[in-house]
C-alpha cells in the first residue's frame, strides 16, 4: 500500500488478539469469523473491550476465505491471501496496545486523535443473524451531533481488517465509524459477489437497519450527517444502497469499484469515485472493451461518473487539480447543491490507495469530500 495514514490504526487491537484470532480461522479453512450472539440489537461487548472472534461452520452459500478483494471476478479465479492481497510495501511498527479493557487511544498524529470505544452489535435481518461493529469516541460531550460513517469492507475482509486497511480513524476526528459485517465476508452488490451473492442475501436491508440501530442507539449521532464509504465489494455495494436506499445518506464513496446493479433512474446523490488506471479489475474509459460479470456488463469508471453527473444535474465542466500521481475533477455546479468527484490514481492497483509524500490517501480524500456535504448543509 501506499505510506500514510496507518501508523495509528492497530490502536484498536488488544494486545494483538483480534490479528491472531483472524489469522488462526483463516488457517484451520472454518470461513466465516462470528462472535457469540447475545439478545438482538444489544451490544455485544462492553465498551473498550476487543473484539472476540471464534469459527463457526460456513453459512450456506459461502466458502472458506476466497479469493482476494473481487479478484473472484477476474477469469482464473485465482486465490490471494486476504491480507497480502492489500499490502504493496512493507508495513510501518504497530503502535503500543493498551491492556484489555483499558481506553483504547491511538498514537497522535499531528493532531491527536479522540479516545476510542468500541462495541459489536447484532441484528437479525429476517431469518440471518448479522452484526457490525461500532467504533466511537469514548467520551460523550453533552449536546454534541457526531457525524456517522458506514464503511463497508472488501471481498473476504473482516470489519476489523476494514478499519485497518481504511484507515479513517487518525482521519475523521470526534465521529461515531459503522463496520458492518458482510455475508461469508462478501457483499451482495447486484452481479456479484461471492458467498453474498450466491446466497441471494438482502444486504440493502441488513445495512437499512445498521443505519437505523445506530441513530436508536447513539444518542449523539447526527441524523442528517451519515455518510457511506465502500472498497472493493464494499464499494460495489455502497453503488447498490447509492440506488436503493439513497434517502439514508448524506454522500457516498467508492474506491476501486464501479455499480454492478442496474440503476436506470438514480435519486440525486452527492457522490465520490476513487479509482486507479492500472486496477485490473476496472474499465476506466467509455471506449474501452468493458468487462461482463454472471452477464452483467460493467461500467466503466467514466460511465459510473456520468450517470452521478447527469442524476445530480451536473452540467457545467468540472474543474481539474492534480496532487502527485492524483488528478482530481469535481462537478460542484449541480442542482439543488450537489457535487460529483472523481479522484484517479494514475498507475497503482486494486489496493487501497494509502497517499504518499506528495497526494492525499483515499481516507483523506473521502473524509474531505464528505466535510464539504456537511459544511454546505449547515
Amino acid at each position: 500500500m501506499r505510506g500514510g495514514d496507518n501508523r495509528s490504526r492497530r490502536a484498536l487491537r488488544s494486545a494483538g488478539f483480534v490479528g491472531f484470532a483472524a489469522a488462526a480461522v483463516f488457517a484451520v479453512g472454518a470461513g466465516i469469523i462470528a462472535l457469540t450472539p447475545p439478545a438482538h440489537g444489544t451490544p455485544r461487548t462492553a465498551a473498550i473491550a476487543p473484539v472476540r472472534l471464534r469459527a463457526v461452520p460456513p453459512q450456506p452459500g459461502a466458502g472458506s476465505a476466497e479469493a482476494g478483494p473481487d479478484l473472484g471476478t477476474l477469469a482464473d479465479d485465482t486465490a490471494v491471501d486476504p491480507v497480502s492481497a492489500h499490502a504493496t510495501s512493507a508495513q510501518p511498527p504497530v503502535a503500543p496496545t493498551a491492556p484489555a479493557g483499558a481506553p483504547v487511544t491511538a498514537a497522535a498524529p499531528a493532531t491527536a486523535e479522540p479516545s476510542w470505544s468500541t462495541a459489536t452489535r447484532d441484528l437479525t435481518v429476517g431469518a440471518l443473524a448479522r452484526s457490525y461493529l461500532l467504533v466511537r469516541p469514548s467520551n460523550p460531550v453533552p449536546g454534541e451531533r457526531l457525524p456517522v460513517l458506514v464503511v463497508l469492507h472488501g471481498r473476504t475482509m473482516t470489519p476489523q481488517a476494514a478499519v485497518d486497511v481504511t484507515g479513517f480513524l487518525p482521519v475523521v476526528g470526534r465521529a461515531i465509524l459503522v463496520y458492518p459485517a458482510g455475508y461469508g465476508l462478501s457483499w451482495n452488490a447486484g452481479a456479484c459477489c461471492g458467498g453474498a451473492h450466491d446466497a441471494g442475501i438482502d444486504d440493502v436491508s441488513f445495512l437499512r437497519e445498521v443505519v437505523h440501530d445506530v441513530l436508536a442507539t447513539q444518542p449523539d449521532a447526527a441524523p442528517h450527517r451519515v455518510f457511506l464509504a465502500g472498497y472493493s465489494n464494499g464499494g460495489r455495494m455502497a453503488y447498490r444502497m447509492a440506488c436503493a436506499a439513497p434517502e439514508l445518506f448524506s454522500a457516498i464513496a467508492a474506491a476501486e469499484a464501479v455499480s454492478v446493479y442496474p440503476c436506470a433512474h438514480p435519486a440525486p446523490l452527492r457522490v465520490l469515485e476513487v479509482a486507479s488506471t492500472d486496477d485490473p479489475l476496472l474499465v476506466i474509459d467509455t471506449e474501452q472493451p468493458h468487462k461482463v460479470v454472471n452477464g452483467f456488463t460493467e461500467p466503466s469508471v467514466a460511465d459510473v461518473v456520468a450517470s452521478w453527473r447527469a442524476a445530480d444535474g451536473c452540467v457545467a465542466p468540472g474543474s481539474v487539480t492534480t496532487e502527485g500521481t492524483l488528478t482530481t475533477t469535481k462537478w460542484s455546479q449541480c442542482a439543488a447543491g450537489g457535487a460529483v468527484e472523481l479522484d484517479l490514481f494514475h498507475g497503482g492497483s486494486h489496493a487501497w490507495p494509502n497517499g504518499t509524500a506528495t497526494e492525499p490517501s483515499a481516507q483523506r480524500l473521502m473524509w474531505r469530500y464528505f466535510r464539504a456535504a456537511m459544511d454546505a448543509t449547515t
